[in-house]
């Protein structure tokens, strides 16, 4: 969507609507917007940030168990690199995170573990951000 907008017209505003836990986190705040050519990845690219990101956890749901483990490895790779409270939050859910989907599984939707679901992302996407 990014990279069509900046084709296109480089001030078209888009929102970002982010289903995966790597797009939330990584492609979803981030202002560059790219596409693969001629077998390579990210060939053709621009700097057009989104006007407005969402990442909402109830699309996770959607996620089979191998692409919330790969979310989770960026957002573990973000926490070794920047933010050890963010280790810590992650040490603590453990096997939730992939057991019920970043707290949208489960006969009983713990609050407790929504809130700190919630706070994983925002650090994760806060990390990202000031990385750029």
């Amino acid at each position: 969507g990014g990279f069509a907008c900046a084709l296109y017209h480089r001030n078209t505003p888009y929102v970002m609507l982010c289903t995966s836990i790597v797009s939330g986190i990584d492609a979803g705040p981030s202002p560059r917007t790219c596409c693969d050519g001629y077998g390579y990845k990210n060939l053709y690219g621009a700097y057009h940030p989104p006007v407005l990101t969402l990442t909402d956890r109830q699309f996770f749901r959607t996620l089979h168990p191998g692409w919330l483990r790969h979310g989770i490895a960026e957002i573990i790779k973000m926490a070794c690199v920047k933010d050890y409270s963010l280790f810590c939050l992650l040490e603590d859910v453990g096997i939730k995170l992939v057991t019920d989907k970043f707290g949208v599984m489960g006969d009983e939707t713990d609050p407790e573990l929504a809130r700190k679901c919630d706070l994983i992302i925002g650090k994760a996407m806060e990390g990202y951000v000031r990385s750029e």
